[in-house]
């Protein structure tokens, strides 16, 4: 009974200790101003029509006296899968094996209405021209060029271990003891899209027109960094690993 309530103790000084170290603020700013955000899209503008998105400002704040690697994809958000944040990464069927297209390492928006979590949703493609097809298979040949290549140079086997550790790799941002970084990005939980390679995202079951409570985190935890090298992680001495959240924001 000691030893639980010895590990309990010890956990709470950790959330509190990785708190002090790097903070997450979310706010929301005016639409009309940074509209150039929103994907340039005729799916996505027709979803803005009927349910209209987000422009959010995003900063992460480096509280401690020295600097503070992480990676981070700030192109989008990543709608989570579960809430459960100890399973992000712990098994196979938990890694996805495209996180770039999915922006796995982007801030997750945990959504809750009425009390219920809402999870992820893969709609269909949405509507291309032909020449749009056309276009999205160079943006796609290109991708998976960039991906072989950073393969072949780092003399990587493993296939998954190459998407993982170009992406991790060429998202490493550094903050300095006592700065910050801010960047800005369009939500839209009824719909998520990366564009220019054609998926398109949605929370399941979320009710228009009602209020919904969102928590954003930033989830780094070891079992992600199973992707670095041991060189990597070497070159990264002061790499962070934890869950960063922000505050309970409500949206309608």
């Amino acid at each position: 009974m000691k030893i639980t309530n010895i590990l309990s103790f010890l956990l709470i000084l950790c959330g509190i200790f990785i708190n002090c170290q790097i903070s997450l603020n979310v706010k929301e700013v005016d639409y009309d101003k940074f509209e150039f955000y929103v994907p340039q899209h005729r799916t996505v503008a027709d979803q803005e029509i009927k349910n209209k998105g987000h422009i959010l400002e995003i900063t992460l704040s480096n509280n401690s006296d020295k600097e503070i690697t992480l990676p981070l994809d700030t192109l989008s958000y990543a709608i989570p899968y579960t809430d459960k944040i100890d399973q992000y990464y712990n098994k196979p069927e938990n890694i996805i094996s495209n996180p770039d297209v999915f922006n796995a390492l982007g801030i997750h928006p945990i959504i809750y209405q009425n009390n219920q979590f809402k999870e992820q949703e893969l709609a269909d493609y949405p509507f291309y021209e032909e020449e749009q097809w056309v276009e999205k298979a160079k943006i796609e040949e290109i991708r998976l060029e960039k991906i072989n290549n950073w393969k072949k140079s780092r003399k990587i086997e493993n296939q998954l271990f190459a998407n993982y550790n170009w992406y991790i790799l060429n998202n490493m941002i550094t903050i300095q003891p006592h700065q910050e970084i801010k960047y800005k990005i369009h939500f839209n939980p009824f719909s998520k899209m990366l564009h220019s390679l054609g998926y398109q995202e949605f929370y399941y079951r979320l009710k228009p027109k009602a209020t919904y409570e969102v928590t954003f985190k930033i989830i780094l935890n070891k079992n992600l960094y199973q992707f670095l090298t041991e060189e990597d992680k070497r070159k990264y001495p002061n790499l962070f690993t934890g869950v960063i959240s922000s505050k309970t924001m409500t949206f309608q």
